[in-house]
């Protein structure tokens, strides 16, 4: 917490604040005389703020008081809560920040916000480009934000350390990149697995496509770059209520877009395929390019690129408490729950006739559909052995699966990395099924291939 918002509360009131949040864990009734003691306020202090300050989060029981709401509102709302100042008091969730940083978070808040409901308009057709213009505006306000909060010097500067002026004699500032890997250095340790490096993957791919829309044509990339655009979203609401606290979150203002349709009419499609075909093809080798260039790790990071199934819920008797909707992270499926999914999708799943966009697995994701479904351990000869990447690239070799197929694909040339489809692990599973020394086999055919 910076200096400017630790200074707003008295250490009486953080006292106070800490023996009624304490109660409240606890679930303890407490008395007037005993908040007093503990906060250091007057009997006559403590009477007046239980009765005017404090009861929208004290109420009386028997026996004495019981606190509700301290906890959720935190130490800097309590602080608020208690101020003299009338406007403090009366907004207390609201966060103490110097005025250029409020007026930062605003304008990243608003400029996401009109991403995000031009993204949703129906009778939008530059959905993506602008969306992304938008939404660099917002991220690069929001790391700014925390910058000048934290007195960060965010300046452009030359190798003399002079600062880049623009034609009007403004200073640059460093734009959304630069700023995503000064902010991952700045919250070493603050955020778990690799967020931040996934999130400033996210924001690396995404500023190429956003330089087009600038200043040059850019095609429809609506389908292929989905994805990270919600990626873009919801690291922006992560790192927002994380820096600022939950006022300033974008949660209560977004819906779930609806739409008449989950695709444009063949012909539309057609004509606008033959219109852009260039920029289109161009745009698309750098998304594949890009793709293919990440380590697994990065790649599959939700931080990175969102990539979810929607799957009809079946109704149940619990009607009413019942989303409609309902996010599930894969980590909080069981294996048999994901192949179960896995299964259902794959039934249901037009097959499209871009390979590129059919094969969307890498090949750590099929050893770990593989190992939901078969386990951990396959028969080796005369042993066992862990299934690894390399005993899934033996059984496509050894079995003439090339690429480019339904099942397999090397995108934009021989050494880049290998993508599947899901077909590909049932595939794998259905072999092993029929002979479990399917890897073994696999392996020795390689072998027997090879020339000595």
């Amino acid at each position: 917490m910076s200096t400017r918002q630790r200074s707003i509360g008295s250490p009486k009131i953080r006292s106070a604040y800490a023996f009624l949040a304490a109660a409240e864990g606890e679930g303890r009734v407490f008395t007037r005389q005993g908040l007093s003691a503990a906060s250091g306020w007057t009997e006559k202090t403590t009477k007046a703020n239980l009765s005017k300050k404090l009861n929208q989060i004290v109420e009386r029981t028997s026996g004495g008081y019981r606190c509700v709401g301290a906890v959720e509102l935190g130490e800097e709302g309590f602080c608020r809560i208690c101020s003299q100042n009338s406007a403090v008091a009366a907004d207390p969730r609201r966060p103490t920040l110097s005025p250029k940083t409020e007026e930062l978070v605003i304008k990243a808040r608003e400029s996401a916000l009109a991403a995000v409901q031009h993204y949703n308009n129906p009778n939008a057709h530059f959905r993506s480009g602008s969306y992304l213009v938008l939404m660099v505006i917002g991220v690069t306000a929001l790391f700014h934000a925390i910058f000048e909060r934290e007195g960060a010097d965010y300046i452009e500067r030359r190798t003399d350390n002079s600062p880049k002026l623009t034609k009007e004699g403004e200073p640059y500032h460093w734009d959304a990149l630069r700023s995503a890997r000064a902010y991952a250095q700045l919250r070493v340790g603050r955020y778990e697995g690799q967020f931040l490096v996934a999130a400033e993957k996210n924001i690396e791919f995404i500023l190429p496509i956003r330089n087009r829309v600038e200043h040059r044509h850019m095609p429809q990339l609506d389908l292929e770059i989905g994805g990270h655009c919600q990626s873009l979203l919801l690291n922006f609401e992560r790192i927002l209520s994380t820096e600022f606290g939950n006022y300033y979150a974008l949660n209560p203002a977004l819906n779930l877009a609806l739409q008449f349709s989950t695709e444009r009419r063949p012909e539309t499609a057609q004509a606008v395929r033959r219109l852009q075909s260039a920029e289109h093809q161009a745009l698309r080798d750098y998304v594949t390019q890009f793709h293919a260039n990440l380590p697994d790790d990065i790649a599959g990071d939700k931080a990175f690129e969102l990539r979810v199934w929607m799957v009809q819920k079946p109704a149940n008797r619990e009607r009413n408490a019942d989303l409609s909707l309902e996010f599930v992270p894969r980590d909080q499926l069981s294996d048999e729950r994901y192949a179960e999914l896995q299964r259902a999708i794959i039934a249901l799943k037009a097959v499209p006739d871009d390979l590129a966009k059919l094969c969307n697995l890498w090949e750590s994701e099929v050893v770990t559909q593989v190992i939901a479904e078969l386990g951990e351990h396959m028969p080796f000869g005369d042993r066992q052995r862990k299934l690894t990447n390399t005993m899934i690239r033996e059984a496509r070799d050894a079995h003439g699966i090339t690429s480019p197929s339904k099942l397999y694909y090397r995108p934009g040339r021989a050494d880049s990395r290998a993508m599947y489809s899901p077909a590909f692990v049932i595939w794998i599973v259905e072999e092993y099924g029929k002979d479990a020394d399917f890897f073994f086999k696999a392996r020795q055919a390689i072998r027997a291939a090879t020339p000595k």
